[in-house]
């Protein structure tokens, strides 16, 4: 099965979902955006349909979108697939800490 050819559906049968932490039934429909790793690459999906919980607001997917999530990942996110890329900055916290030490001088700039 590929991604574009999952049921269209497939949320719309939100009175079966129950919240995996509360157990509530109070669910909606969202479109959420998720980081994954994979390896030593950060990859950003937008657009994601998730599950909702009205009671304490945890996100789940349904059994359908996470196989697609499985397989993009299995497919290794090709790049050629990708919609846009993105430049994120590093942040190194030991450093950060480092510079937040009032006994130690800010690096020259």
């Amino acid at each position: 099965m590929n991604y574009q050819d999952r049921p269209q559906d497939h949320l719309s049968r939100t009175e079966e979902a129950q919240c995996p932490q509360c157990g509530s039934v109070a669910v909606g429909l969202t479109s959420v955006r998720s980081a994954l790793w994979q390896g030593e690459r950060l990859v950003i999906i937008e657009g994601l349909p998730a599950l909702e919980c009205r009671t304490c607001r945890e996100q789940f997917y349904d059994d359908v979108t996470a196989t697609m999530l499985d397989l993009l990942r299995g497919a290794g996110f090709p790049e050629e697939r990708a919609d846009r890329f993105l430049k994120v900055p590093v942040f190194d916290y030991t450093q950060l800490l480092k510079r937040a030490d009032p006994a130690e001088p800010e690096p020259p700039r």
